[in-house]
């Protein structure tokens, strides 16, 4: 790595899960979730191009635990669905 980041690529153990360096790819909206808030083959394809540029840590979108109620428009990533 440059001098500035010297640990950035090193491996970092945060409780019992090792990530492979300590890069965090941000949160990033998919145009459409499914229409129950669930993941489309369109959004893995999405976030498994992210995971494949070599981040250890891959976060997905925005989360909603209550979708009858918290709801706002058709990004969220509905995590109170059993699918």
């Amino acid at each position: 790595m440059n001098k500035y980041y010297p640990h950035l690529g090193s491996s970092l153990r945060v409780g019992n899960v090792l990530l492979k360096n300590r890069i965090v790819n941000a949160p990033m909206a998919h145009p459409e979730m499914g229409p129950n808030g669930e993941l489309t083959a369109e959004n893995i394809g999405f976030y498994g191009l992210r995971a494949k540029g070599g981040a250890a840590v891959i976060t997905v979108s925005e989360g909603i635990v209550h979708m009858a109620t918290g709801r706002s428009h058709t990004k969220h990533l509905a995590l109170d669905n059993p699918m």
